[in-house]
């Protein structure tokens, strides 16, 4: 029996999943990846990566796990010097892009809609940067996820915040390849159902913006956010003493 909330993962009571949402396999190497989408694939979630790097260098940590990696372009561009030790997770249909964007990386192609099958050794660092909110049943990313961090590692997985990307009456997603969207709330409920310890959550702008703009969106953070400077919430979760990184 599911205990209250979980039956829409802890969002709130009446909001639409949309369950036509398109394949989280639609990206065919050949044709979703073109090289224009390749190119601005840098720049949306690039400060989740960015933070990764951070957490990376200061906790000393060996080893990486992207789940969900798309084309590895931010991989790539902020863990250069760490790619032997990287192992990189999608659908099997990425695996020809990622093998030639990252040849140096480990690639590992799986369903992320069931994760069957999954033989994953533990890391030190989980990525799952914009995923979850594509998949129809999360729960088995989550535990994926789970099982492949290391009990002294981090997991940063990230998602849109959907009060401040749609405002506070969304009931559905605008966007048609999202099942489901969260707010700061029940995105911290429904990681701690699946047996994960919240160290904080960070609100940071979904794609990149002129470096002026970010250092002000930090300085204000916590007294004005605005869509441009909020929409992805990125969750730290990792057993032990909790500790703020990004001031």
């Amino acid at each position: 029996m599911h205990k209250a909330g979980e039956e829409n993962y802890f969002i709130k009571s009446g909001y639409r999943t949309n369950l036509n949402a398109s394949s989280f396999d639609h990206n065919e190497s050949n044709s979703y990846w073109t090289e224009e989408r390749l190119k601005a694939s840098t720049d949306f979630q690039f400060y989740v990566y960015r933070f990764a790097k951070l957490v990376f260098n200061r906790r000393r940590y060996k080893t990486i796990l992207d789940v969900g990696c798309g084309p590895a372009t931010k991989i790539k561009r902020f863990f250069a010097s760490d790619l032997a030790e990287t192992t990189l997770m999608d659908q099997p249909s990425s695996q020809d892009l990622i093998r030639k964007c990252v040849p140096e990386a480990k690639f590992i192609g799986i369903n992320l809609e069931t994760c069957r099958d999954a033989l994953v050794p533990t890391h030190d660092l989980v990525i799952c940067s914009d995923v979850i909110e594509h998949l129809r049943d999360p729960n088995r990313c989550l535990d994926l996820i789970r099982s492949t961090l290391h009990r002294h590692g981090t997991a940063i997985i990230s998602t849109p915040e959907r009060n401040y990307r749609r405002g506070t009456a969304c009931m559905k997603s605008e966007n048609s390849d999202h099942v489901r969207e969260w707010n700061a709330t029940e995105f911290r409920k429904y990681l701690e159902s699946q047996g994960l310890e919240i160290e904080q959550i960070l609100f940071l702008p979904q794609q990149r913006i002129h470096c002026w703009e970010y250092s002000l969106s930090r300085l204000l953070q916590g007294i004005w956010r605005i869509k441009r400077w909020s929409s992805c919430q990125v969750a730290v979760c990792r057993p032990g003493r909790p500790g703020n990184l990004l001031s």
